[in-house]
C-alpha cells in the first residue's frame, strides 16, 4: 500500500495533532517529502515525538522509512509517464513546473535508452540515397511530419507531407521504388498508417516506422522500425510525452542527414535566411 493510501486508511485513528500533520503532508506533497522531521514539526507547530509517534501508527520504522516511503510513491506515480496521472488541480504553479520538468526529462531518458542506433543509421542511409521522401501522420504526428519536412526542404531534400488526410493518401499513388515513406503514428493503430504501409509495400517503396515499441503490426511490416517507448495510454492530457518521444527520432534523422556535409547543410541554412529576409518589412 502507498504510503499517502496509508494516511488516508488510518485518519480517523489520529490524534487531532497527528492529523495536522497528515494534513500538511498531503497538502504539501511531493515538497513535503524532502522536509526533515525538525522542518515539519516547525511548519506545522507540532512536535518531533508527535511526529514520530504518527509515523510508527502508519507501520514504518522510522521517520526516515516514512520519507522512503513518500519518495517511492512519487516516483510510481512519475513511471506511468502521464500527466494525467502527475498532474493535480490542487497543484501550485510551482508544483506544477517541477512534475512536467520531470516527467519531461524521463521521456528523454527512456527515448534514448531504447534508440536502436543501427535502425537509426540505417534509416539516415536510405532517406540520403531516396529519390523523394513523403512523410505520413495524422493529427499531431502530422505536425511532428510537417516541421521534419520542413527542415529537410531546408537542406534541399525532397519531401513531402501534407496535412490533409485525404490528399496525404492519395498523393501515395505517385510513388516509385526509390523514394521512401516516413510513417509516424504513436498509436500504430491510425488508419492512415496502416493504409499507407500497406500501399508502400504493395508499391515496393521502403517505409521507415516512428512508432510506439508495441506497436507490431507496423514494426513487423515495415522496412525500418524506429520505436519510442510506450509512454502514454488512450484517455492522456494532451499528446506531450508522446510528442516529444516522437519529435525525438525526427530530429536525430534530420540531424543525421544534415552532418553528412556539413558546409553544404550550413551553405544551404545561409541561403535560405538570407532569402527570407526579403519578406520582411523594412521599419
Amino acid at each position: 500500500m502507498s504510503c499517502i493510501a496509508k494516511i488516508n486508511e488510518s485518519y480517523n485513528l489520529l490524534s487531532k495533532n497527528e492529523k495536522q500533520v497528515a494534513d500538511y503532508i498531503k497538502e504539501n506533497y511531493p515538497f513535503s517529502m524532502n522536509y526533515s522531521i525538525q522542518k515539519l514539526s516547525s511548519y506545522t507547530g507540532i512536535s518531533t515525538s508527535c511526529i514520530m509517534r504518527f509515523v510508527k501508527k502508519l507501520g514504518y520504522n522510522g521517520y526516515a522509512d516514512f520519507k522512503l516511503g513518500l519518495a517511492r510513491d512519487y516516483s510510481n506515480t512519475l513511471q506511468s509517464g502521464n500527466f494525467l496521472d502527475v498532474i493535480h488541480e490542487t497543484d501550485t504553479l510551482d508544483e506544477m513546473i517541477q512534475k512536467s520538468k520531470q516527467l519531461n526529462q524521463q521521456t528523454f531518458d527512456k527515448a534514448y535508452s531504447i534508440l536502436n542506433v543501427n535502425n537509426l543509421e540505417a534509416a539516415i542511409e536510405l532517406l540520403h540515397k531516396s529519390h523523394r521522401i513523403f512523410v505520413i501522420g495524422e493529427s499531431n504526428s502530422s505536425l511532428i511530419g510537417m516541421d521534419f519536412c520542413w527542415k529537410l526542404i531546408n537542406i534541399n531534400y525532397e519531401c513531402i507531407s501534407i496535412f490533409d488526410s485525404h490528399i496525404e493518401l492519395t498523393q501515395l499513388l505517385c510513388m516509385r521504388p526509390d523514394d521512401v515513406v516516413i510513417i509516424i503514428s504513436y498509436s500504430g493503430k491510425t488508419n492512415i498508417a496502416n493504409i499507407a504501409l500497406k500501399k508502400a509495400i504493395e508499391l515496393g517503396v521502403p517505409t521507415i516506422v516512428v512508432t510506439r515499441i508495441t506497436s507490431e503490426n507496423l514494426t513487423k511490416n515495415c522496412t525500418i522500425p524506429l520505436c519510442v517507448p510506450h509512454l502514454e495510454e488512450e484517455i492522456r492530457l494532451g499528446s506531450i510525452a508522446a510528442r516529444y518521444s516522437l519529435m525525438i527520432i525526427m530530429d536525430l534523422l534530420y540531424l543525421g542527414l544534415a552532418k553528412l556535409d556539413m558546409k553544404k547543410t550550413y551553405r544551404l541554412l545561409k541561403e535560405n535566411i538570407d532569402f527570407l529576409q526579403t519578406l520582411k518589412v523594412n521599419v
